[in-house]
């Protein structure tokens, strides 16, 4: 088993009960509803891939956050990333496994259209199935 729905439901709650984020965005979607206002964030890809030892079964997850905003130029997009590390810093408490590590992987931001930025964060988490 991946518990790779568990590991996005914890960085969800996570996210989703940090005030500060909050305050700079209109939402979290794992499916974004049509007609939503930017800024926003997106539970984008996820993947795993396992990471077993000779005593342990283990996964190493990564999941990617989108966030899209239609503000000018990168800085609303770059504080709104700046929220979610800080957000991110504490160790996730993912139910049934235990946590070795995560770790901010690396950020992009990139302008999709004119004035219509696109900010990826890619998070690595490294979880043991039996602890």
């Amino acid at each position: 088993m991946t518990k790779l729905y568990e590991v996005q439901q914890a960085i969800y709650e996570r996210l989703i009960n940090d005030e500060v984020l909050n305050e700079k965005i209109t939402g979290i979607f794992d499916a974004v509803p049509d007609e939503s206002p930017f800024p926003y964030i997106v539970l984008g890809r996820i993947y795993s891939e396992p990471s077993d030892t000779k005593t342990s079964k283990g996964w190493r997850v990564e999941q990617i956050l989108d966030v899209w905003s239609a503000s000018k130029g990168k800085k609303e997009t770059i504080s709104i990333i700046e929220s979610i590390k800080n957000a991110l810093e504490e160790e996730l408490s993912i139910d049934g496994v235990f946590v070795i590590s995560q770790q901010l992987r690396n950020i992009e931001i990139l302008e999709e259209v004119v004035d219509l930025f696109h900010g990826t964060v890619t998070y690595e988490i490294l979880i043991d199935l039996e602890g």
